[in-house]
């Protein structure tokens, strides 16, 4: 009998050792591989980009102001646009008080100004196929009243946003 559980511990142990190495080898012996598959799309898209975030405008005077070649915008694309301008406001404004006159601009070297108006206005088409990158020079302009109230409150200003807006053409 004692040979038998002697037998019997020294077969437990083998077969433990045997476990042991085969939990140990099986998993750097077998093979595997596993995959994923990436799938994309390219989006349609314009960038506006405006060359300044804020402008001022310091020394308007009774009569026409004019600021040539105030700022840039420039429009990159993967598809074809119209490009348009609006204003938050057609006339700049402070609290209650509103300029007499709109705001105008110019595109480029165009030979008249435009009122500002609070509508998108379309400036450019651009239906090139691929990539679209266009710069605009915008031209500022500001008729000043007598009857337009003088700001004298420091840091205070008239003010309006010149907005951009870029609506894909669908084909």
């Amino acid at each position: 009998m004692y040979r038998s559980a002697r037998f019997s511990r020294i077969r437990g142990m083998v077969l433990l050792v045997v476990a042991m190495a085969l939990a140990v080898a099986l998993p750097l012996g077998v093979g595997a591989e596993s995959s994923v598959e990436l799938r994309g799309q390219v989006m349609s898209t314009v960038r506006i980009t405006v060359s300044k975030a804020r402008i001022d405008w310091l020394d308007l005077e009774p009569g026409s102001n004019d600021m040539p070649g105030a700022f840039t915008v420039n429009a990159a694309a993967n598809v074809g646009f119209h490009l348009s301008i609006h204003g938050s406001n057609s006339c700049m404004v402070n609290g209650s008080k509103t300029l007499a006159n709109p705001l105008q601009y110019r595109i480029d070297d165009g030979l008249t100004y435009s009122d500002l108006t609070t509508s998108p206005v379309r400036i450019g088409t651009y239906s090139s196929e691929g990539a679209i990158s266009v710069d605009h020079t915008v031209h500022l302009k500001q008729v000043i009243e007598f009857a337009d109230a003088p700001i004298t409150v420091p840091g205070e200003c008239y003010t309006t946003t010149i907005l951009f807006t870029a609506e894909q053409i669908v084909p």
